[in-house]
């Protein structure tokens, strides 16, 4: 859509940030697709052995894999990454693209508390357009938990080391 020229300042820094902000957008989703995809490919090189002959090892561990410089992810997200693969991609046959509509720690929080092909429906269409706390809350309630307006809110005192983090309740 070409520019008009009269617009002022503010029209141009609106229209500006909005394009910027749909790159974003674009961006993020080819950013999910690749890391379900990834995911995919993990899974085949776990599965058939095949990072013992990537690095050369019969008695290679899959972590050595994990830990190279190329591929650096921690063995937390591959776990999350094989289980989507497995369960949305493997066994409910939903592509790599449908599943980039949602963002990944949500999919991940379906796989753990959905039950039913309904249930895993119903949590997919909210966690496509719920905000945080909402989702937080969708969570809250199928783990038997109360929603946060309704709680009375019993916050626990956590003090932290400065030295190396560790945490412990007061």
């Amino acid at each position: 859509m070409p520019r008009i020229r009269n617009l002022t300042r503010e029209q141009r820094r609106g229209e500006d940030g909005f394009d910027l902000h749909q790159k974003i957008i674009v961006r993020e989703r080819e950013r999910r697709i690749s890391l379900i995809k990834i995911g995919g490919l993990l899974y085949e090189i776990k599965k058939q052995q095949l990072f013992k002959d990537i690095l050369g090892d019969e008695q290679a561990k899959w972590s050595a894999y994990l830990s190279q410089n190329e591929i650096m992810f921690s063995r937390h997200k591959v776990k999350y990454l094989l289980q989507i693969h497995s369960y949305f991609i493997l066994q409910r046959q939903i592509s790599p693209e449908e599943l980039a509509r949602y963002p990944l720690s949500r999919i991940i929080e379906i796989i753990k508390y959905a039950n039913s092909d309904e249930k895993i429906n119903s949590l997919l269409q909210v966690a496509a357009v719920a905000l945080p706390q909402d989702w937080r809350d969708t969570i809250n309630e199928l783990r038997g938990k109360i929603p946060s307006e309704d709680c009375n809110h019993l916050f626990e005192n956590i003090k932290v080391c400065e030295n190396c983090g560790k945490k412990v309740k007061q």
